[in-house]
Formats: structure tokens, C-alpha cells, sequence
């Protein structure tokens, strides 16, 4: 598994007063002493309505090297329109971004509250991770 791949999801509040704070989730892999390597699951939660500066909590959880290849898997098969039909932005409800890295090349994709129905790939991906990450409490 090379090092270059980066994921990076965000998942924005909702309106001020939903008590739906800000959230961020990470795949990454280290290198442990001995050259093996450890993979893991970040989850940010952050203070302030639509800010990623102000951190509350970081949860990372280890997983193993098998379900980081089959996540990494899932984002690599994927064939997504870059331009989908939608329904555009809001001012309710939540925004959100995923961010994917390998190589050199970065694409994102951005929506509001649901994705295009040509990006449920895309989500099934995201939430196999928070499925993963559950699963390690």
C-alpha cells in the first residue's frame, strides 16, 4: 500500500443551534519502529458552528492493514460522474466534502444534506468507514 494515498471527509454543522458540531474523518497509515506499518481512523469534532479550526475531540482508531486495502479498494473502483444532476445548495441541513489524494492528483466532491444519486458509491465508501471505526468500541 503506497503512502501517497490520502482521504480526507467533512461533514459541516447544521444551522447554528442544531447541536450538530463539525466533523472531520481521516485514513492514514505510520510507519511503527521495525518498518511495519500501522493504519488508522481519525474522527475530528470541532467547537464551532462551520469551523475546523477549533478542535474538540480526536478519536483514532487502529485497523487492520485488510480493512484499510478494502476501503482504499472502494475508493479506487469508483467511476463517478463530475457532473451529476443535483439539487444544488441550501441554507438548512449539512454540506459536505470528500477530498481523495494519490500520486499527486486531488479530487473532491462537495454536496448539500443528500449526494447526487450518481455519487451513493462515493457514500457507500464514507460509510464503511464510520461502520469500521464503530466497530472498534
Amino acid at each position: 500500500m503506497q503512502d501517497d494515498f490520502a482521504f480526507r471527509y467533512y461533514a459541516s454543522a447544521g444551522r447554528p443551534g442544531d447541536n450538530i458540531s463539525p466533523e472531520a474523518w481521516a485514513l492514514r497509515t505510520e510507519r511503527k519502529s521495525g518498518g511495519e506499518t500501522a493504519y488508522f481512523i481519525t474522527k475530528d469534532d470541532f467547537e464551532d458552528y462551520d469551523d475546523y479550526t477549533n478542535q474538540r475531540e480526536r478519536v483514532e482508531v487502529e485497523i487492520s492493514e485488510d480493512e484499510y486495502r478494502e476501503i482504499v479498494k472502494g475508493l479506487e473502483d469508483l467511476k463517478l460522474s463530475a457532473l451529476p444532476e443535483g439539487k444544488g445548495e441550501g441554507f438548512d441541513g449539512r454540506n459536505y466534502e470528500v477530498k481523495i489524494a494519490k500520486n499527486g492528483a486531488i479530487v473532491s466532491f462537495s454536496w448539500w444534506m443528500d449526494p447526487p444519486t450518481e455519487w451513493q458509491p462515493l457514500l457507500d465508501v464514507v460509510n464503511k468507514i464510520a461502520k469500521v471505526f464503530q466497530s472498534k468500541f
